[in-house]
């Protein structure tokens, strides 16, 4: 055997680099952008400032309200945070077009105000000295895990040290750990517990190591509902060290009822504070006494489920919307499947038995943390409830399986290398992670002078309020297809601050205004709303408006923003740059067929060498509330047209008088003959109204001509012969 690898200075250097990193990401991160991280510290807050517990059934806020939460995390966070003056009582700014809440306007689920910012006060250094008490826990984690392995492989510390880089540099443990919330609480009890368990087990019984496993399992079960998974553990550790010191069962049954002492504190907040304990015990005993309710389970969404629960075990951050790249978790998954051959391994290669024993310990605690969201997903259907967050109090078991997994499958002489290459591979991604897909989610955009912007776009100088000026806008091509995005760049200026977060609309629009695609969001794409301008700020953004599927192409469309307060009907007029009032549109845009539609009726008619009547449906008589005929006509571009042509549909009776007419340019108007391009089909509906009295048996009529000269496009038949009157007649139909 060789040298004993002791370096007791690494281990140091891990849990700073960890520290480090987990105030880092409590940094990058902004306030309130973590799960439920509002409710957590409401609690925090109230116990701080009230030196008490909410009385039970109160609700500290309305949403996201987690005062029925087991409340050991929020003591000592508040305890942690009590010396911090929160009277300004800042509350958070929803973000109602985020994409949290099916938006389109950013990732954050809150706008963040100008308070935020560093140097700390008030209510946000409160939430930021919690943060830093959640980073002191997972340091705590960080150590236990370490020690777990030591006592595994006393003669293998480079087990324990790659077990620890593993916990230490995981990117979502990193995460959960630098936020405000009860999930690092119940993740540091639980390790601790391990940690006591597989002394007691593997090493010898000691008094003091059951008192720490009473007390840790105590204060998991006073953090979060989900330890209750450490209890079978709990009981299975008491009965083989039971069996195992028979003789000194007098003082083991006085530890006994010592570690029911912290068992019970628990269950007394569970059964009398929160009337949670019976619910679940009903739920423990539905898993024990009714078997066949299995069948009954959602089986079919665990797959998914399971794909969920890795993604956002490894890394998802924000309100778990913000993911790495595919490839990565692809990259992460293979690593996983290599570290379980490497278990497979260990095990045929029949190693220590006290060391086999902790392992199995280890994956008995795994198994356990994953079957009560497991359950919750297969009963309620809902892959949401298999978080990875629900499977950090397991962070130290899976940290050790997976090096223990990964060192199987080299010599124990490499094995020592890889606890080097691991660390600087995890710490090198975690340290990339606030800045690759955290910082720039909550970046506001770059402020620029008016050097920077001169020649950019085409000038506007449209006004809002004599708040807002838009002083250039750039379109990214002057045709899109239908169901694509329009990329619209605008550059803004702030003539005056405002006290107003106004939201701003980019819309794509039609003839009469009529909305092809809007994109809805607060400027910097929800993280510098208008209350965080300042006189003189300038910046350009560019917005991706998604046009609807259904719009009837091609047409002629323009740009129009406009800046309004969410739920209420104020907003700011526009005026142009002469200050005349404007309805805020601008630019030309055509909006193109991804494909060309279906035509019924075929037929062939050649307007003037210009464009054919290809097809036609006048299925759509009406006589429910609007008596009338809709006409579809299906025309097909022949050559570039420079004019825009309008078409005339006429109702003639049998003696070709005409009973009602409706002439308008394609489309309602909205498709000019001289956007339409050589081979293009378009579909174009005309509805003409009848009174409800009249009646008659008629046909249809028709045809194109220029507004201007009011001269019809001569109409050839498929055989070159000319119309009469140059009009192609459809039908028949009758009314009523």
């Amino acid at each position: 055997m060789g040298r004993p690898f002791t370096p007791n200075w690494l281990v140091i250097i891990i849990l700073l680099a960890h520290f480090s990193l987990g105030v880092f990401y409590s940094i990058a991160t902004p306030i309130w952008e973590a799960y439920d991280e509002w409710g957590h510290y409401e609690f925090v807050r109230y116990v701080a400032k009230e030196h008490r517990l909410p009385p039970p059934g109160t609700k500290l806020i309305k949403w996201n309200d987690e005062s029925h939460q087991p409340p050991l995390y929020y003591i000592l966070s508040g305890l942690f945070t009590s010396w911090v003056n929160t009277s300004d009582n800042l509350r958070p700014v929803w973000n109602p077009f985020s994409v949290g809440r099916g938006g389109q306007g950013g990732m954050n689920l809150f706008l963040h105000l100008r308070v935020e910012g560093f140097p700390y006060r008030g209510t946000v250094l409160s939430i930021h000295t919690a943060r830093l008490f959640s980073v002191l826990l997972s340091v705590v984690v960080v150590w236990a895990t370490y020690l777990i392995g030591r006592i595994l492989f006393p003669a293998r510390e480079e087990i324990a040290l790659g077990a620890m880089v593993v916990n230490a540099f995981w990117p979502q443990f990193l995460f959960n750990g630098s936020m405000v919330t009860n999930d690092i609480m119940v993740t540091t009890c639980s390790s601790l517990f391990l940690l006591f368990l597989i002394r007691i087990l593997v090493v010898k019984f000691r008094a003091s190591d059951v008192l720490g496993l009473g007390l840790c399992f105590g204060g998991a079960l006073l953090s979060k509902r989900n330890s209750l998974a450490l209890l079978p553990l709990a009981l299975a550790g008491l009965a083989i060290v039971t069996i195992k010191e028979i003789r000194k069962i007098k003082a083991f049954w006085s530890l006994f009822f010592l570690l029911l002492d912290a068992g019970f504190i628990s269950i007394w907040w569970f059964g009398v504070l929160q009337g949670k304990y019976p619910e679940h015990i009903r739920f423990i005993i539905s898993l024990l006494s009714r078997p066949s309710s299995m069948g009954k389970l959602r089986w079919d969404v665990l797959p998914s489920a399971l794909h969920y629960s890795f993604k956002t075990f490894w890394a998802c951050f924000g309100w778990g919307i913000i993911s790495v790249e595919g490839w990565v978790y692809t990259l992460v998954a293979a690593v996983c499947l290599m570290a379980g051959l490497g278990l497979v391994i260990f095990f045929i290669q029949a190693p220590d038995r006290l060391a086999a024993g902790g392992i199995i310990i280890l994956m008995v605690n795994l198994l356990f943390v994953l079957s009560a969201p497991v359950y919750q997903v297969l009963r309620r259907g809902e892959g949401t409830w298999l978080h990875g967050r629900f499977i950090l109090p397991a962070i130290s078991s899976v940290s050790l399986l997976l090096f223990l997994g990964l060192s199987s499958l080299v010599s124990s002489r490499f094995s020592r290398v890889l606890v080097f290459l691991v660390g600087g591979v995890m710490f090198g991604y975690a340290l990339l992670v606030p800045f690759r897909y955290i910082m720039p989610v909550y970046a506001k955009p770059e402020l620029l002078s008016s050097a920077d912007v001169q020649g950019l776009g085409h000038p506007l100088g449209l006004r809002f309020g004599e708040k807002i000026e838009l002083l250039s806008y750039e379109l990214d091509g002057e045709e899109v297809e239908v169901g694509g995005k329009v990329p619209v760049t605008l550059c803004w200026r702030c003539l005056n601050e405002m006290d107003r977060n106004y939201a701003l609309a980019v819309k794509v629009l039609g003839r009469d205004h009529r909305v092809y695609g809007v994109l809805h969001l607060h400027p910097g794409r929800g993280n510098f709303p208008t209350s965080l301008w300042r006189r003189g700020d300038l910046f350009c953004e560019t917005y991706r408006v998604s046009i609807s599927s259904d719009t009837l192409v091609p047409r002629l469309a323009k740009i129009g923003v406009d800046f309004f307060v969410y739920g209420s009907d104020e907003g700011l007029k526009a005026f142009d740059a002469k200050g005349k009032p404007s309805d805020g549109t601008f630019g030309r845009l055509i909006i193109r067929p991804k494909r060309s539609p279906a035509v019924k009726n075929p037929i062939f008619y050649n307007l003037g060498g210009k464009v054919a009547l290809i097809g036609y449906d006048l299925s759509g008589v009406l006589n429910q509330g609007k008596d009338g005929v809709k006409v579809k006509l299906y025309w097909r571009a022949l050559s570039p047209m420079g004019k825009d042509y309008t078409v005339f549909v006429h109702l003639i009776d049998e003696d070709g008088k005409i009973k009602a007419q409706g002439d308008d340019q394609p489309v309602d108007g909205g498709s000019p003959t001289s956007i339409w391009r050589v081979g293009e089909i378009i579909e174009d509906e005309h509805f003409i109204s009848l009174s409800p009295s009249e009646k008659c048996r008629c046909q249809v009529a028709v045809g194109m001509y220029d507004l201007q000269t009011m001269e019809r496009l001569a109409v050839f038949d498929s055989n070159g012969v000319r119309l009469p009157g140059d009009e192609i007649v459809l039908g028949p139909v009758e009314f009523p």
